[in-house]
Formats: C-alpha cells, structure tokens, sequence
C-alpha cells in the first residue's frame, strides 16, 4: 500500500513538473511571439484626453506630453480605433514612403461611409494612380489658369452679396459659402444658386462627421450623416446622366470639368469608371478640399484683424498688383505675383495646419523604430514637426519670412500641411488660388474687426475660430461716402 501511495505521490509529482514545464515553455513561446508593441495606452482616459485636446486647440501639447513620456512613437485610441502614433520627420517619413504593400490609406468609420470605398482614400495601386491622375491633371496649374478669370469674378460677387446690408456675419459661414459655391462651378459646372444652396446644407451635416461616433441608430447624428450622404449621391447621381448626354451630343467637352472628365476616363481594358466610383470621389473631392481650404482662408482672415502689420504689406502687395495689370479681371500671372501674400498662408498653415495629420492603415506586421505595429492597425502621422525649435526657431512666433524666397531652411519631412509622398494632396494648387482671390476682394473692397478679441482657434477636427468667427464688416466704397457727408 505504501508503494502504490509512493508511486501515485511519484506520477503526481511528475505531472505537476510536466505541467509546469509545459506552462514555462508555453508563456516563453508566448513571450517571444509577442509583437514589440509601442509604449502608450488604450484606457478611456486616452481616449477623452485626446478628443479634448483636439477640440482644445492644444493637441501639439497632447503629443509633446506623450513624446516626453513615451518617446517618437506611441499608442493610443480614438473613435474605437487602436492608433499607433508616429512622430518627427522620421515618422513623417516612414509614412509618406512606405508602399501600399506595408501601409495602407484608411479613412476612420465615420469619414469612411461618407466618402466610399471607391473613393481614391480607399482604393490602391493601379487604380489610385488612374482616379488621382484624373483629378491631379485636372487641378493642375496649366488647368487652373483657364479658370480664374471665373473664379475671381464669382469670389467677388458672392462676398458682395453675403455682406450686402448686414453690419455683421460669421466669416467661417461666409467664407464656406462662398468656397462651396466656387468650387461647385469651377469643378462641376454647377451655378444654379438653388441647386448648390441645397448641396450646401446638405455638405454641411455630412463634413461634421469627423467627431460623430458611428452609432447608426434612428435620430443619432451619425444616422442622419448617412441620410445626407444618401441625398447627395442621388442628386450627383441625376448630374451624371445629364452630363452624359451633353457628353454624347458634344455640347460638353471632356475638359469642362472634372466630372466631364471622369466619365470620359478609361482604365486599363478600355472601360468606364463605374458610376459609384465616379460619385463616390466627387465626394471626396469636396470632402478633402472644402475645409482644409476655408480654415486656412478664416485663419488668415483672423490674422489679418489682429495683426496691423501684415494687414497692410497684404493690401501694399494687392494694390501694386491691380495697378500693374493691364486685364480687366485677375489672371494666373497676378496669381504668382501674391508672393507675401502666400508667405503669410504658409506660416499659418504651420502654426495652425487645417488638418492635423491623417490615417494609415498596416496591411502586414511592421517594424519601426525598435516596435512592431501588427497587422489591421491604425497608423496616425501627424503636423507635429511644424512645431519642432529645430526646425523652426521660436516656433510659437508668426514669422512669414521663414517661407520667403526660393530656398527654405527647414529640413525635409518636416512641413507637411499637404501630406507627402504618393497621396499628397493634389488640390495644393487650387487652394492658393481660391485663397488668394478672396483675400484679393476683401483687402481692396472691405474693412472688418473682431466681435471676438482674440477669438481662438480650436479643432472641430479642422482648425477654425472657436467661435465662427463673427465679424463687423464695413464697405470701403459706403465708408468713404458716408464720410464725405458727414464732412460736408
């Protein structure tokens, strides 16, 4: 009996070392499998605190805190999304070279259900290159110049008709009235005022969707975004098969713009883009351009009330250039000639970048800087870099001069308000053109100040005055005659 109690002690004894041992060598196998996360955090209080330092207008800050804490590269979540965030010229860097086959473009869910998965921030390889050529070539200098004539024409009179009569607006809603409208011509030949009133509001409900959380229930914001967007592609929908027919009977020609372009566009087997392909990035072509174009319109319009001196070289540099033309109306050549002008834009873009980065997405396991990011994750490249001292001495202070003449001083990867690489945004050329036409018509027509002092700048995700912007406005042309009887 005492054998058998020995021998079952001894088979106990040895099971629980076969267990251990396999557990040891389990958690080892495991352990050395394990992905070399980065450092950071998923906890609800990340969470709140970077949707509250966006919101803020601190969310350099934000970063700047986790840099110190973690280092360059860190983990995070928002809108339910696991994000890795990469920083400095080297994070930049990583991003905007890797390929498709490493890092993906992915929209978050919210912006993804809008835009489509046709849209070109979604789709890869041979196909992103076919639709962003298309509009790439349509955005193109040699394209845009046939255009502001138009452009500066219509810029001049929507901004005399919204302020006509009123002794104060909101320059943000002004401004992306006016930008809507503009663009809705230029791009897609669309000027009726009651057809582009009605996109309009409906744009407006769905360019919201950047903090709505993707909860599709009956009366949830989200819901009624998807609801918008269904209505915005029936009605883009009907101006497809009427511009088809003109198309067809060559009253229309495939230059006129870029849906006329897109229609008469052949991928590689000879056949038409489908027509949710073609919607889905005209979409996106107003989402991408409409307010990374007025935010940085309505911070430079903030700037210009608050700042004496760059509101006057500003109006020196405009009243020289309309002195010195010898056409009737602005032209490319005017354009180029805005040198200060463009210098001021670009310094505000570096101080408060329209958009503050953007999301890719890993299609394989990658190794960078020391970790690995698994596969399905989100990669976060942000505008960090602009206010890094190394790059940019006294980085908190407007200084345009940085961006004065033809050689810049700062190093590569570090000022990116358009992105880099293979998805750079291609509207770059289209914004400094609507930028400089109606800075153009309201320095030389118009007077305005503050309703706000100080107003600041907060991310709604973009970056635009806290408030909207509410300003008096005052008509040069009615402020001069009104003096004049008053003095007579």
């Amino acid at each position: 009996m005492d054998s058998a109690i020995s021998s079952n002690n001894t088979q106990t004894a040895f099971l629980a070392v076969a267990i251990a041992v396999l557990f040891g060598w389990l958690y080892h196998k495991h352990k050395l499998s394990r992905p070399n996360l980065p450092p950071g955090s998923f906890g609800i209080g990340e969470v709140i605190g970077f949707a509250r330092a966006l919101k803020g207008g601190t969310a350099h800050k934000w970063i700047e805190e986790r840099v110190a804490r973690h280092g360059p590269i860190f983990m995070t979540s928002f809108m339910g999304n696991r994000i890795v965030v990469v920083t400095g010229s080297v994070g930049n860097k990583f991003v905007f070279t890797s390929g498709d086959d490493a890092l993906k473009s992915h929209q978050p869910k919210p912006v993804f259900h809008i835009t489509g998965e046709k849209s070109i921030f979604e789709v890869h390889g041979a196909r992103h290159k076919l639709v962003k050529g298309a509009i790439a070539g349509f955005l193109r200098p040699e394209s845009l110049q046939r255009f502001i004539p138009l452009m500066s024409s219509l810029t001049e009179g929507y901004l005399t008709e919204e302020v006509e009569n009123k002794d104060s607006v909101y320059g943000v809603i002004l401004l992306k009235k006016i930008a809507f409208k503009v663009s809705m011509a230029v791009l897609f030949s669309l000027t009726d005022d009651e057809e582009t009133d009605k996109l309009f509001d409906e744009f407006l409900l769905v360019l919201k969707c950047g903090w709505i959380l993707p909860i599709y229930l009956p009366f949830t914001p989200y819901y009624r975004v998807l609801a918008a967007r269904r209505r915005i592609y029936g009605r883009f929908s009907a101006i497809l098969d009427e511009r088809r027919r003109k198309l067809e009977d060559g009253s229309v020609s495939p230059n006129d713009d870029i849906i006329a372009t897109m229609l008469s566009m052949r991928d590689e087997e000879g056949r038409a883009l489908p027509r949710r392909e073609i919607i889905d990035n005209l979409i996106t072509i107003v989402f991408a351009s409409h307010d990374t174009g007025v935010s940085l319109t309505a911070s430079f319009v903030r700037h210009l009330a608050m700042n004496e001196v760059t509101l006057q070289r500003v109006y020196e540099e405009h009243t020289k250039i309309l002195n010195e033309t010898k056409d009737e109306t602005l032209t490319w050549s005017d354009i180029q000639k805005m040198k200060y002008t463009w210098s001021v834009a670009q310094e505000l873009m570096r101080i408060d970048p329209p958009a503050f980065g953007n999301f890719r997405i890993t299609a394989r396991d990658i190794d960078f800087n020391g970790y690995t990011i698994p596969k399905g994750w989100n990669v976060h490249w942000v505008t960090y870099t602009h206010m890094d001292k190394t790059a940019f001495p006294e980085p908190e202070k407007f200084d345009p001069t940085r961006f004065e003449g033809v050689l810049k001083s700062f190093p590569p990867y570090t000022y990116v308000p358009f992105g880099g690489g293979q998805r750079v945004c291609p509207g770059s050329h289209f914004a400094r053109v609507s930028l400089s036409l109606i800075i153009h018509h309201l320095v030389m027509n118009f007077r305005w100040s503050m309703l706000v002092p100080g107003e600041p700048v907060v991310r709604k995700p973009f970056a635009y005055p806290a408030k909207d912007l509410p300003i008096k406005v005052y008509k040069k042309e009615k402020e001069k005659k009104e003096k004049e009887e008053e003095a007579s």
